[in-house]
């Protein structure tokens, strides 16, 4: 709490960075570290994110947990990236290239 007003438990990464643009080379190691870490056992548990974002990558305690996950998929379904009625899943400044063609 802050002059009577409860503070929230954490905050995202793009919050962060639009507050700070340059990250510490620490803090932005140990990030990287741990999105690839969380990106890691995702995969080895059969899911894909889709829509890894700072806006999805939630800081609590200065640790980097992955939220957001309304357009993951199974490794085991259809591999492509959108939904039936031809959506694209995800954001697109943040798709890689071969998704977006």
């Amino acid at each position: 709490m802050r002059g009577g007003v409860p503070q929230p438990l954490c905050s995202d990464l793009e919050k962060r960075l639009s507050k700070q643009l340059l990250l510490p080379p620490k803090d932005a190691l140990q990030y990287s570290k741990e999105l690839i870490g969380a990106c890691t056992y995702l995969y080895e548990k059969g899911i894909i994110h889709r829509d890894i974002k700072p806006a999805n990558l939630l800081l609590k305690k200065e640790h980097l947990k992955i939220s957001d996950f309304g357009v993951e998929r199974l490794l085991e379904q259809d591999s492509r990236n959108t939904f039936k009625n031809g959506t694209v899943a995800g954001s697109p400044c943040y798709m890689a290239p071969e998704v977006l063609r």
